[in-house]
């Protein structure tokens, strides 16, 4: 079981990052080190929670905002807008992957990142 309950009180019974590549074995370190790829530092050390909301969420792939907003939380605006391809598009996600890629760049021109959501997992939670 990874939750000790259901609900916003739920208490996680394992690290969170044991608990999401579970399900999403295509974002851990394993994976990509047996595929040669680059990981985003924050997957890395099993930080989802960083930019995803484990329950729910208004905006796509529990994401806890925007892509361009998430990004400048560890990005500087400034670094990132040196160029006239970062001027045109507050969508990171456009030309980046959040997880994965060749290089520490992400870019999805290399490397084109599986993205699917899973069926709903309920059953990870147990049953009162």
């Amino acid at each position: 079981m990874y939750f000790d309950s259901e609900g916003e009180n739920a208490t996680p019974q394992l690290p969170f990052r044991e608990i999401c590549v579970n399900c999403h074995a295509n974002r851990s370190p394993t994976f990509a080190s047996e595929n040669n790829l680059w990981l985003h530092a924050p997957a890395t050390k099993g930080g989802c929670t960083i930019c995803h909301v484990p329950h729910q969420s208004r905006f796509p792939a529990l994401l806890k905002g925007t892509p361009a907003n998430l990004c400048t939380m560890c990005h500087p605006e400034e670094l990132i807008k040196f160029s006239k391809s970062h001027s045109e598009s507050k969508d990171c996600s456009l030309c980046h992957t959040p997880h994965l890629g060749k290089d520490k760049l992400l870019l999805i021109q290399d490397y084109k990142e599986v993205r699917w959501l899973p069926e709903p997992v309920t059953y990870i939670f147990k049953k009162k």
